[in-house]
């Protein structure tokens, strides 16, 4: 997997899961801070992947991500500011959500683009809650790049 085809927003690290070879876990907090941690809890909670997302540009018009989860997590696919599908993922599974990129968003016009927070060429994959594995993410042939930052919102959560 290419993680240089992809951008990262509130992804503290993609970090290797142990016994899951190739798969890299999504995670809100580098792992290196986990000693550091005082409460009760505070370990797993970094570890969840709500509010991280995937941002790439594809040039063809599918994406295929290839996710699981260990405990089960709600994803959502948008394109620009447009959300066009979700996934709910059952633990230990793995998952392949194909995400068809509309053409009809890309040419809508400037004046009713105005204003949008994101480009209508990003796609996102946003985690709605739980934990993220990412296994793959197949461009089907067409390759993806990472997004420009003109195209896309910059306030982040850390």
């Amino acid at each position: 997997m290419d993680v240089n085809s992809f951008e990262t927003f509130n992804v503290g690290e993609l970090t290797p899961v142990a016994g899951v070879p190739g798969a890299l876990r999504l995670s809100r907090f580098p792992e290196r801070l986990e000693p550091l941690y005082r409460l009760p809890g505070a370990k797993l909670a970094s570890r969840q992947t709500t509010g991280c997302e995937l941002r790439l540009v594809p040039s063809g018009s599918h994406v295929v991500f290839r996710l699981s989860s260990p405990e089960g997590a709600k994803v959502h696919a948008c394109q620009g500011d447009f959300w066009r599908q979700s996934l709910e993922m059952e633990a230990g599974r793995i998952y392949e959500f194909q995400v068809e990129m509309s053409q009809r968003i890309v040419e809508l016009p400037d004046d009713v683009r105005h204003g949008w927070t994101f480009s209508p060429e990003v796609l996102r994959l946003v985690v709605e809650r739980g934990s993220v594995y990412l296994h793959a993410v197949d461009d089907l042939g067409f390759p993806c790049r990472k997004p420009e930052a003109a195209g896309l919102r910059q306030l982040r959560c850390f």
